[in-house]
């Protein structure tokens, strides 16, 4: 009884994450130190990666470098079977502003973004502070910022983040209010003729 239990119990959590799959996205990271330049941020970005071929964005996707940054060059690999977001920097250079976007997400069924979170920080200093999480149904940012005229460093190691997705029947709408008004309507009248009924 104990192994059929377990063995549907494994099977549930093997579909769960078997459901809710990434097939591609657009990457982009900008590095850059704004307050000693205004040329602009060290650039890399892919679109259209596909997941599971090793890093979705690396130094290959080099884009831009207005301002002639030396280092701020992050891998970023999304392992499409745990929905874990790993940021390794390739260096140890000074920064103030980091950002990863991760947009125009393409799942394999009516499925969308609903948490991230960290598992581990190690990406840079502390002066880059927390990572500043944001996310939509189809797209995601973490980001770090230091203070004016400070800098954090990249520290040569990785940051892991998890990515929370769900089926989009799975997750119940909220109620609009006019919704709800005509709902607590519907019951009153229910109550009324329930109770004119009652007195015939």
């Amino acid at each position: 009884m104990f192994r059929f239990l377990g063995a549907l119990a494994a099977a549930s959590l093997l579909s769960f994450h078997a459901a809710a799959a990434v097939i591609s996205a657009d990457f982009r990271t900008e590095a850059d130190l704004p307050d000693y330049s205004v040329r602009g941020a060290l650039v890399h970005e892919r679109t259209g990666s596909v997941l599971g071929a090793g890093n979705e964005l690396d130094s290959s996707d080099f884009v831009r470098n207005p301002s002639h940054w030396g280092g701020g060059i992050v891998h970023v690999d999304w392992d499409a079977a745990t929905n874990v977001l790993t940021l390794d920097s390739r260096d140890t250079w000074d920064f103030q502003t980091f950002i990863l976007e991760i947009g125009n997400i393409v799942f394999d069924s009516a499925q969308k973004i609903v948490g991230l979170s960290v598992i581990s920080d190690g990406l840079v200093t502390r002066e880059g502070g927390a990572p500043i999480l944001n996310f939509t149904d189809d797209g995601l940012s973490i980001g770090y910022q230091s203070g004016r005229y400070d800098v954090f460093n990249f520290t040569g190691r990785e940051a892991r983040f998890q990515v929370i997705l769900a089926d989009i029947a799975d997750v119940a709408p909220i109620p609009e209010p006019g919704t709800l008004a005509l709902l607590g309507l519907g019951i009153v009248g229910l109550a009324a003729l329930r109770r004119s009924r009652a007195r015939a």
